[in-house]
């Protein structure tokens, strides 16, 4: 078990830009420039140090408020190659230490990886030294052990996963190195009962359909009726998707239902209170020098996308690194060496971090804090650092 005790904390006024947020079309004019006034803080400790530098690995809380950190990628000895992690590390949020987790049948980074019903996690797909993977693994929460459990229909990195309430999970797009998929895999759980308890001790594979337009880089956002929103992305002839579908895993079928005013991938999607979507950040076709401080929102009941608050900074490779914070705030921390807490009209910049993150991971735990785990800077140098932020609770932005 490695662990540090706090280094340094940063305290940094924050920023509040404040913008109309106005519903327009898609070739509406921008809204009227923002006013920017100070605001509280928020307090970044450096509170522990992974085995593994890592990035592009994935966070998945458990039920005891346990992280696990899955897989994920760093830069070999020569700075060339990707080295792909095969282990996990625990991360315990009630006493910030990080602890060995069981090692995985396969290394993988770009990887699905979630958390049934009953305490196993579920891992499919994702880069690995061998190429894309179609291989699965569940994690067996009473052996702490991995295990097989089938392949994907096709192999797939890049893509994204959804839990149902049935604990089926809903595997869409991705890629592999012959292309973008429109393809969708659903994992089907089997119950039994362990300590008189449910828990899953397999499943299998089936084909769920297909999507309108084959991506990566996109997100999928599970609705209250069980449907899946997914939003951008691109495909693997770097053309951006600027649509929006929503998949129903009953009808195994997918719709178009709206579209971006600006195509956008590797950005973040959230639910909003009153179910429509926030679209946070990502990039354009240049990739580093596209990065994007937009955001819309897209309303689910007219099908109609408007501009949201923008971004204090411009940022993407996000996805995994903004977390609800609940009455429509959501502090978003990957793709800028930046924290800022957005609303739909506003953006707060709350703290700096020691680097830019891409591809980390950011966790809620409890009321009012956020575990930073990984990613990696500008340079592609993946980081080991798990950072602990303690944000004003709401009501205390003054706003």
């Amino acid at each position: 078990m490695r662990t540090r005790s706090a280094a340094y904390i940063l305290v940094v006024t924050g920023l509040v830009v404040l913008g109309a947020c106005r519903r327009q079309s898609a070739t509406g004019a921008a809204g009227s420039e923002p006013v920017i006034v100070t605001n509280p803080t928020a307090r970044v400790t450096p509170v522990a140090t992974l085995t593994e530098a890592r990035a592009s690995h994935v966070a998945v809380t458990m039920a005891d408020t346990r992280v696990l950190i899955v897989g994920g990628f760093q830069k070999g000895p020569d700075g060339g190659d990707e080295v792909y992690s095969a282990t996990t590390e625990v991360f315990d949020p009630r006493t910030n230490h990080v602890s060995p987790g069981p090692t995985m049948r396969q290394a993988r980074a770009g990887h699905i990886a979630v958390a049934l019903p009953g305490g196993a996690v579920l891992v499919a797909g994702g880069w690995g030294a061998t190429g894309v993977q179609r291989t699965a693994e569940l994690l067996d929460p009473t052996t702490h052990t991995w295990r097989d459990v089938g392949v994907l229909t096709t192999a797939r990195a890049d893509a994204t996963a959804s839990v149902l309430r049935d604990g089926r999970v809903v595997i869409i797009g991705g890629g592999d190195d012959t292309g973008t998929h429109a393809t969708i895999d659903v994992f089907t759980p089997v119950w039994s009962e362990v300590e008189g308890r449910s828990a899953t001790r397999g499943g299998a594979w089936t084909s769920g359909g297909s999507l309108r337009a084959g991506r990566s880089g996109h997100t999928a956002t599970v609705a209250d009726d069980g449907t899946i929103f997914i939003v951008g992305g691109y495909t693997r002839a770097g053309e951006l998707v600027a649509s929006i579908e929503r998949y129903d895993p009953a009808a195994q079928s997918s719709t178009v239902v709206g579209a971006l005013t600006q195509p956008r991938y590797k950005h973040a999607t959230q639910m909003l209170d009153s179910g429509d979507l926030l679209v946070i950040g990502g990039s354009d076709t240049r990739d580093w020098k596209g990065k994007l401080r937009s955001t819309e929102i897209f309303e689910v009941a007219t099908g109609t996308t408007w501009p949201g608050a923008n971004l204090i900074d411009a940022r993407f490779k996000l996805a995994s690194a903004v977390v609800a914070l609940g009455h429509d705030r959501f502090a978003v921390v990957g793709g800028a060496a930046t924290v800022e807490v957005l609303m739909t009209n506003a953006s707060e910049r709350v703290a700096s971090l020691p680097a830019a993150m891409q591809f980390g991971t950011a966790t809620r735990v409890g009321a009012r804090d956020v575990i930073v785990v990984g990613g990696y800077d500008e340079s592609i140098r993946a980081s080991a650092d798990v950072l602990r932020i303690s944000l004003d609770p709401p009501g205390n932005q003054g706003l």
